[in-house]
């Protein structure tokens, strides 16, 4: 493969592939809620990572995500978030704040 070849397919790699670069608040766990009201869908994660009484919220109106969110709800599998918030927030009642979902992965 040509010099030329390479640097183009690099550079598409770059543009089309999602970046998660500017996610820095991420959490393991399990989606306890979502709630969808009519123009962006809440979901809520129980950090296993952490203290488990503690809550990530994450905020999406991307609608793979939010059927990843559920099917993981539904089926109680882990899942990891990763949200767009420059540092997740304080712990304010049991709450963290983590931004607009970025990624979202299931495993079982």
């Amino acid at each position: 493969m040509t010099k030329p070849a390479i640097l183009l397919i690099a550079a598409a790699a770059s543009v089309l592939l999602p970046s998660v670069s500017n996610a820095a608040c991420t959490t393991f766990g399990q989606v306890t809620r979502v709630t969808v009201p009519s123009t962006s869908a809440s979901v809520l994660v129980r950090a296993s990572t952490t203290n488990p009484s503690n809550t990530y919220v994450f905020t999406t109106s991307n609608i793979l995500q939010l059927t990843a969110a559920l099917t993981a709800q539904a089926s109680h599998q882990q899942v990891r978030v990763d949200g767009n918030r420059a540092s997740c927030s304080g712990v304010v009642g049991g709450t963290i704040i983590g931004g607009v979902i970025v990624t979202i992965s299931v495993s079982p």
